[in-house]
């Protein structure tokens, strides 16, 4: 009897735990994240004149970075198979070459990246195809109240794993830039955060990171200057899901896959959040699985000339003056050499709410609606009570 009773209670917790032990996403589901529109700063805070509506730049590996204006990251859930998920994942955008053309438009390099990649839903881990593990996937978490150290990288430069401190829930006092994100119910993992009164964040020189020639980033924590750094901020709402990324952005599969440490510049946050009919990212192919490194190759094809060009004209939607640009739609190789840009700085943490008209698609009705951090937190001791005394229940109707 004892042991029939134990059984039970087991089954009934299975039962009765809610969904806040487990993501909610169904294939489809398509995510996009872009750069906030913003009026770009310099690094004593001096406007620049640029016609595009975001730029960020990508610090690669090998001491060398690229300009990139108006990125977009997105994925999409292509299947689901028990605890796997088959997930397409796209970096786009348009490189900056700093070369003009004899109209003296700017030249433009579209460039595109595509991956199919595996995530295991238990560990939220980029799984290759024989199940082990190669990087972290950052763009959900488990739904729930945490507090506690969590690997944001798993060998970040191939010098081991980023950790982070992800609190929740709380208030985030800064205006939302996500129509996702309810900024009275996050969750954040910092970069930057204190341990056993040790102040702990992703030093470069751990990480054997150098910076190119003119780039310099700086980061303070509490008023205190730290090393060569970046801090970046994500931010998930209540149901796991990453609405917005301060400061910076790093993950496994820019490191592993694009051999690029980190994107420094505009802010991303999620613009479009929905379940799709049909496929909107297309297959990969090997062009579009090149480290972004290949894109130096083709700048220097276009100093020297060797690329066509075609003029379109200035995105309609600017924070700055608008100005003709000409792009470089196709990708074509050519010899390496290093290009250098201006000096950057980590941008100021606090913004105003985006001034253009933001989406509203409705999440997936399989995502609960008001699963809510202090929810989840009363669930947590309401479970096991309800499985003890209806377990008590069972044992006394037998006895």
């Amino acid at each position: 009897m004892k042991k029939i009773s134990i059984a039970i209670c087991i089954i009934i917790f299975v039962l009765l735990t809610p969904s806040f032990y487990s993501l909610n996403i169904k294939k489809g589901t398509y995510a996009e994240y872009r750069e906030y529109d913003e009026v770009h700063v310099g690094s004593y805070g001096e406007p620049i004149d640029t016609p595009y509506r975001t730029m960020n730049t990508a610090f690669l590996r090998g001491k060398q970075s690229i300009d990139i204006a108006d990125m977009v990251y997105k994925y999409q859930i292509l299947n689901m198979n028990g605890s796997t998920a088959d997930i397409r994942l796209c970096l786009e955008g348009e490189v900056l070459t700093h070369v003009r053309d004899d109209e003296g438009n700017d030249i433009l390099l579209t460039f595109k990246r595509i991956f199919d990649i595996k995530v295991d839903l238990n560990t939220l881990e980029m799984v290759d195809v024989n199940g082990k593990a190669w990087g972290k996937w950052l763009f959900w978490i488990k739904p729930g109240s945490y507090n506690e150290e969590y690997t944001l990288l798993e060998d970040w430069n191939n010098h081991g794993e980023l950790e982070g401190w992800l609190e929740g829930t709380r208030v985030w006092y800064n205006d939302p830039l996500s129509p996702y994100l309810d900024k009275n119910s996050v969750f954040v993992i910092h970069t930057a955060y204190r341990k056993d009164g040790d102040l702990i964040y992703p030093a470069f020189s751990k990480y054997n990171i150098e910076l190119p020639k003119g780039h310099t980033c700086h980061a303070t924590y509490e008023d205190e200057e730290l090393e060569s750094s970046v801090i970046p901020d994500f931010i998930y709402n209540d149901k796991g899901i990453l609405c917005e990324i301060w400061n910076a952005y790093v993950d496994d599969f820019l490191d592993q896959k694009l051999e690029t440490l980190f994107l420094s510049g505009s802010r991303f946050f999620l613009a479009d959040y929905s379940v799709k009919d049909e496929i909107l990212i297309e297959a990969p192919t090997p062009e579009y699985q090149k480290p972004l490194s290949y894109e130096l190759e083709r700048i220097e094809a276009v100093k020297r000339g060797e690329l066509p060009v075609s003029k379109t004209p200035a995105p309609t939607e600017t924070s700055t003056p608008t100005a003709a640009k000409t792009s470089v739609p196709t990708e074509t190789p050519s010899p390496t050499e290093t290009h250098t840009t201006t000096e950057t700085s980590i941008p100021p943490t606090k913004t105003q709410v985006p001034t253009e008209p933001q989406k509203t698609t409705e999440i997936p009705s399989s995502t609960p609606s008001d699963n809510t951090g202090k929810n989840n937190k009363s669930l947590l001791y309401i479970v096991p009570l309800l499985t003890i005394l209806i377990a008590g229940f069972i044992i006394y109707k037998k006895r």
